[in-house]
């Protein structure tokens, strides 16, 4: 167990390798974890990302999952941790080339309009039990199409523990400003640097459905705001393409 250099109430389980962080996380929760728990795996076995999709998991990226007994909703529990992943990844790229990073809607996060990061909240029931925040981060690694902290700062020498220590700095920071002032200000930091925004965009829904508009805003419960001729679109869930 790690806990040096982290915020009160932390407590961080670091592994060779797992089947999935999120799956250690859903069983320490059931067995009464305290929030706070944090899982992180060198290497997992069979991650997965939305809609199950199998997340590429080579040794050397970051794979952690957040056990979160406080009720907090799913959307700002989303967009907070968004937002710290940007916060971190801000710290570590190479400033000089000051890459443009980005929030996609709903959960992924993008370098140069590549995706580097992906997020994965699992909720025992839509409003009480606990929470777990899956997290991964090409660090050294990414598919074709995506991108990885060593593509933009070749000299990072960072331990994926230094990265999530300084990563939980900003995850309970932004918890504390949720707590205190609702989700207005989570939002208002997110929609600054969403991606899109303001731009003709397409959705796919779960259902397959295929939606267009102008991308206006996400309302107070993380909703997307589409807007095309004939109407005004609210979306809870989907992917941008």
């Amino acid at each position: 167990m790690h806990n040096n250099n982290i915020p009160d109430g932390y407590y961080i389980y670091h592994y060779d390798i797992l089947y999935s962080t999120n799956e250690e996380a859903i069983i320490l929760a059931e067995r009464g974890a305290h929030d706070g728990t944090v899982i992180i795996s060198d290497e997992q076995i069979a991650g997965t990302g939305k809609y199950g999709r199998k997340w590429h998991s080579p040794k050397g990226n970051f794979y952690c999952s957040i056990v979160i007994t406080q009720n907090i909703e799913l959307a700002p529990l989303q967009f907070i941790t968004s937002i710290a992943i940007e916060k971190t990844l801000n710290q570590v790229l190479n400033q000089k080339i000051c890459p443009d990073i980005s929030y996609k809607w709903p959960n992924d996060i993008l370098v140069n309009k590549k995706k580097i990061s992906g997020t994965l909240i699992h909720k025992k029931t839509p409003s009480t039990g606990w929470s777990i925040v899956g997290i991964g981060i090409n660090m050294y690694n990414s598919p074709s199409y995506a991108t990885s902290i060593i593509d933009h700062n070749p000299n990072y020498r960072l331990s994926n523990l230094q990265f999530l220590k300084l990563f939980l700095k900003h995850f309970h920071a932004l918890r504390q400003n949720f707590l205190k002032n609702g989700f207005q200000n989570i939002r208002k930091l997110w929609l600054k640097k969403a991606y899109l925004l303001d731009l003709p965009i397409q959705i796919k829904t779960y259902d397959q459905k295929i939606y267009s508009g102008i991308f206006s805003t996400i309302d107070k419960e993380g909703n997307i705001i589409i807007k095309n001729d004939s109407e005004t679109l609210k979306i809870g869930y989907g992917e941008i393409f």
